[in-house]
């Protein structure tokens, strides 16, 4: 394993962890809705910090954005906005089935669409090696997923009529959230032409994570629509003053500081892993954080009233995924 690809492949991990204990930020808010919850996450993460770090870490960026031009840019801020919509239904969907199950369900449609089209669009540069362990790697990916989910729905048997409506509810939500969050990579994979932009002197690594900035204008600008029409709708910009606000705005902060850093290692450790970084490192960025999300869910009692059968089909979900980034993570040797 080379130097490169070890440290892409560490990156690509801290960014998995990030994106584990991101959801459990999230699910702390008590007094803030859903949607003001993850205004103050979303627009504080990809507008605030993520423009931050990039004008202390890449000078001339609106240079280098420029000279791409709309051709390229356009496409992506597009898959941004299908990314918003995304975002926001991820927020309910993890809201009403919890991290671990919300997690499962998403991050299964996201490996099945964000990993497999990036790697047929990069097939021919692939070697025959890891275009093998790519398809197996994702597929037990999927079959990992798929035991997590059926672990899920052994657990929420077990609840009210109401639970069970409910979580029907979180079900569609959360697959619509996962083949729409599909296309925050394929934006990413489109917008390869911006880490060229930037000259000779910049870190190609560091130039390679600008590809987010299209992305999260598209992202912000529905997040943000949406968000504030609904807010001022219910009349709920008064939660900002209620006791336990400060509590929520918190969690909320924290939570946009684990979202860029869900991100932004991953699109460093995607360049250094080369024509499989956004196929190959998607998958395992994917299923470290759904191996995350899956062990702080079960740590926060999530699955504590759930019955010996649902929680045999968890572990096995869990060893699966375990297994699965281990192949995926071996064709980088």
């Amino acid at each position: 394993m080379t130097p490169a690809l070890l440290l892409g492949l560490c990156l690509i991990l801290v960014s998995s962890v990030s994106g584990g204990v991101f959801g459990v930020a999230l699910r702390q808010r008590r007094v803030f809705s859903v949607e003001l919850m993850w205004m103050v996450v979303f627009l504080t993460g990809n507008l605030l910090i993520a423009h931050v770090l990039v004008m202390v870490a890449l000078p001339g960026w609106e240079e280098a954005l420029g000279r791409v031009g709309l051709p390229v840019l356009a496409p992506a801020i597009l898959f941004g906005l299908g990314w918003g919509v995304a975002s926001l239904l991820f927020a309910h969907g993890i809201a009403m089935m919890g991290v671990s199950l919300g997690f499962a369900i998403i991050m299964g449609f996201i490996i099945a669409v964000g990993a497999s089209l990036p790697m047929l669009r990069n097939w021919a540069e692939l070697p025959e090696s890891t275009r093998a362990a790519a398809v197996a790697g994702i597929a037990l990916c999927l079959v990992g997923v798929a035991m997590c989910g059926r672990a899920g729905v052994l657990r929420e048997r077990h609840g009210s009529d109401a639970q069970t409506r409910r979580v029907a509810l979180g079900l569609a939500i959360c697959v619509l959230s996962g083949i729409l969050s599909a296309f925050a990579n394929i934006g990413f994979e489109f917008a390869e032409p911006v880490a060229r932009a930037f000259g000779p002197e910049t870190n190609p690594a560091l130039g390679n994570a600008a590809r987010w900035l299209p992305l999260y204008w598209g992202g912000c600008f529905v997040v943000g629509a949406f968000s504030i029409v609904r807010i001022s709708q219910r009349r709920e910009w008064g939660l900002l003053r209620t006791p336990g606000a400060c509590r929520d705005l918190g969690w909320g902060l924290l939570a946009a500081a684990l979202m860029v850093a869900g991100q932004v290692p991953y699109g460093v450790g995607a360049y250094l892993m080369g024509a499989a970084g956004t196929s190959v490192g998607f998958a395992v960025n994917t299923a470290g954080m759904l191996l995350v999300a899956n062990l702080l869910g079960l740590w926060l009692g999530e699955w504590r009233e759930a019955p010996p059968s649902a929680r045999r089909w968890l572990w096995a979900g869990l060893l699966t995924l375990v297994v699965a980034v281990i192949v995926l993570a071996a064709r980088t040797a």
